[in-house]
């Protein structure tokens, strides 16, 4: 698996819509799989989106999410964003 940049996590998510949506002010959700690595644990995202904001939010249920230009400038808590 490869680590993802910003910019290839964002052509990613505008390339594969799966289902349009103005929840938490995303225009779609994102069905491609992806892997998020934080300090102690690894995700799994099915399904996910980019607000307006530049935050990945990986589970809506528990608003969880990665602030991308933080993640861009290793200033993240999170390790890795991962795809094939």
């Amino acid at each position: 698996m490869k680590r993802l940049t910003k910019d290839e996590i964002k052509e990613i998510y505008q390339k594969n819509i799966c289902k349009k949506t103005k929840d938490y002010d995303i225009t779609h959700y994102c069905c491609y799989p992806i892997v998020i690595e934080d300090e102690d644990n690894i995700y799994v995202s099915k399904k996910w989106g980019i607000n307006s904001e530049g935050e990945l939010i990986y589970n809506f249920k528990k608003n969880w999410f990665v602030n991308l230009k933080m993640y861009e400038e290793n200033k993240s808590f999170y390790k890795g964003i991962y795809s094939k």
